[in-house]
């Protein structure tokens, strides 16, 4: 996913955090997978299970979205 905007402390300890996960799957030598976050935990997910795949938005988001946009 890509944001806008100036970057929070959040996003760039995430960037890190997804960037460690992705060396250290290099360093396995697990490919073929995708580094994400989930739950707030770094996980590895390959490529088979979500290529093609869509994640529904979750419309209460979309709502707290239209609100704020106000």
């Amino acid at each position: 996913m890509q944001r806008g905007g100036t970057p929070t402390a959040f996003d760039r300890l995430l960037a890190t955090r997804l960037a460690a996960g992705a060396v250290e799957a290099l360093a396995e030598d697990d490919t073929g997978v995708v580094i994400g976050s989930c739950g707030g935990r770094v996980v590895r997910l390959p490529l088979q299970e979500i290529v093609g795949k869509r994640k529904p938005l979750d419309p209460k988001l979309m709502r707290l979205a239209d609100v704020l946009a106000a």
